[in-house]
């Protein structure tokens, strides 16, 4: 079996584009999904949190006992937990592709953007 990992918001608006979007690109992994209210601002900004650590934790099980070698990092307009504009937000998952890369050389990171009608986008 082949996993990837995925760092959402818990907005429910965007679980299937995104799951759809990972289908049609990786169609034979299972994704791992991580959620928290906004987590581009804790992965860019808040970083050595209890949140930041707790993404890190579960980051650490999807690849160390599920192999995987993705990782998506997603963001959405009119977030609750990140309320911030498209291009603040944008950048914000540059820094956390960045950031993530540090602590996982390895792996190959991505960041999806999911536009208000559900269009998900390659960052």
């Amino acid at each position: 079996m082949k996993f990837l990992t995925l760092i959402t918001c818990m907005d429910g608006r965007i679980q299937q584009p995104v799951m759809d979007y990972l289908k049609q690109k990786y169609p034979s992994h299972y994704p791992d999904t991580v959620t928290e209210a906004g987590p581009v601002k804790y992965l860019s900004e808040n970083y050595f949190t209890p949140v930041f650590y707790s993404i890190l934790n579960r980051l650490d099980i999807s690849i160390e006992k599920h192999g995987s070698k993705q990782i998506f990092i997603v963001a959405h307009p009119d977030c609750a937990g990140n309320p911030q504009n498209k291009e603040k937000q944008i950048e914000q998952l540059h820094l956390a592709k960045k950031r993530l890369q540090t602590y996982y050389p390895d792996s190959d990171i991505h960041g999806l953007w999911v536009e208000n009608n559900q269009k998900v986008i390659e960052i």
